[in-house]
């Protein structure tokens, strides 16, 4: 597909605009999204856990240690149709991990605190509307 530099606001300029016609491709019965987050802890609440609403979408989540060599599964990577992290520093460590298993996928940064207080609806609002908003400027649409 061809892809045009997108400007704008942080988001436009992390996910390149997709032509018409690849938007049509997209549509899906149910996105897989996996969450790589750190194993130091938990993230409260999980993106299962907020994401549970949403019909079109099937979520899972790995902790992975960024120190550790463990890599991450194949088989959960090859499921997920996007890969999505809340930091740069995560970002980095699953490209270099996806590069030495010899997988290309997007890696998406929503660029947010991993760590943060469970009882912030601000922070999970913030949170839902950016996942929701790469799945818009990718072409995905729920079914």
């Amino acid at each position: 597909p061809a892809y045009d530099e997108a400007a704008g606001d942080e988001v436009s300029r992390c996910v390149p605009i997709i032509q018409e016609q690849e938007l049509n491709n997209r549509r899906a019965e149910k996105i897989h999204l996996l969450f790589v987050h750190h194993k130091a802890g938990p993230p409260v609440p999980t993106p299962e856990e907020t994401l549970a609403s949403h019909s079109g979408l099937e979520v899972q989540t790995v902790r992975i240690d960024e120190h550790a060599t463990e890599a991450l599964v194949p088989g959960v990577i090859h499921w997920a149709d996007l890969v999505l992290v809340m930091d740069k520093r995560m970002r980095q460590v699953i490209h270099k991990r996806l590069k030495t298993l010899g997988i290309t996928k997007r890696v998406i940064c929503l660029y947010l605190p991993e760590h943060y207080d469970r009882q912030d609806p601000g922070y999970t609002a913030l949170f839902t509307e950016r996942v929701f908003v790469y799945l818009e400027k990718l072409g995905w649409k729920l079914a």
